[in-house]
Parts: C-alpha cells; sequence; structure tokens
C-alpha cells in the first residue's frame, strides 16, 4: 500500500501503526467507512445521518457520501458548477469510468482533501491518512 511508509514516519508503536493500516485497508470499502464514520459522528454530535465530500487533486468534480442511520444511503458526484444542494448525474460526472462503490478503492491515493462540514460539526482532512488517523483516534 502507498501510505504504509508514511504510517512509518509518524513514530508510532507497531501495534498502533498495524491498527492504521487495517483500518485503512477496511475503509477502502464504503460501506464499511460510513459504518464507522456514522458511528463517530453520532458519538460526538448526536446526530444520525450526514455527508462527507471527498475532493481528488485533477479533478474538479468531488465525491459525496450520504449516510443516515448508520448506512451508506448514496454516493454522488458534485461540480463546481452545481448550486448547493444539486448534483450531478454519476455518468455525467468526472468519475463516470469508475463504479461509485469503487471510488476510494481506485482513487484514494488522488485524495486532495476530505471534508465534513454539517450541522455545526466542521473538519477537514489534508489526506486519507489523516482521515484514517482521525478515525482511529476517535473509535
Amino acid at each position: 500500500m502507498l501510505i504504509s511508509k508514511d504510517i512509518k514516519k509518524l513514530g508510532l508503536d507497531r501495534n498502533k501503526r498495524a491498527l492504521i493500516r487495517d483500518l485503512l485497508r477496511s475503509c477502502l470499502d464504503i460501506k464499511n467507512l460510513m459504518m464507522r464514520l456514522s458511528a463517530i459522528y453520532f458519538k460526538i454530535t448526536g446526530k444520525d445521518h450526514g455527508h462527507v465530500h471527498i475532493h481528488y487533486r485533477h479533478k474538479k468534480d468531488h465525491v459525496i457520501l450520504l449516510w443516515s442511520n448508520g448506512k451508506l444511503e448514496n454516493i454522488l458526484a458534485k461540480s463546481p458548477d452545481c448550486d448547493k444542494g444539486d448534483y450531478r448525474e454519476w455518468e455525467q460526472s468526472e468519475f463516470k469510468n469508475c463504479n461509485s462503490y469503487d471510488i476510494l478503492k481506485n482513487f484514494y491515493k488522488y485524495i486532495k482533501y476530505i471534508e465534513i462540514d454539517h450541522e455545526n460539526f466542521t473538519r477537514r482532512w489534508r489526506s486519507y491518512l489523516d482521515f484514517i488517523i482521525w478515525l482511529t483516534a476517535n473509535s
């Protein structure tokens, strides 16, 4: 995995590095990611629904994952041309050649940042690894 060398640079003990590495692999499956993220989000905010924006380098469009009650509800593509609340059909987006459920598996190396800005909860992570470290720390 590309990020393994970055995990070593964190200066964590071997067990913590293994935990992060396992979570990195597990959360490439969007359903697993949503289950973990929604539990943490509920613990912090008391809300059982939300969304996360994933922005990629070299892409104008970005991906939005919507969840409710601990489950993935929808995967959407959003273009800078879209108004707030509007989305682009997946087939019309820059991601059209990728199955929406495989978006993380195929493009995690190219994440520019991940962001949640929903109902008084705002966080931004500059990489997939930073996001996973936050998930690990809050699990």
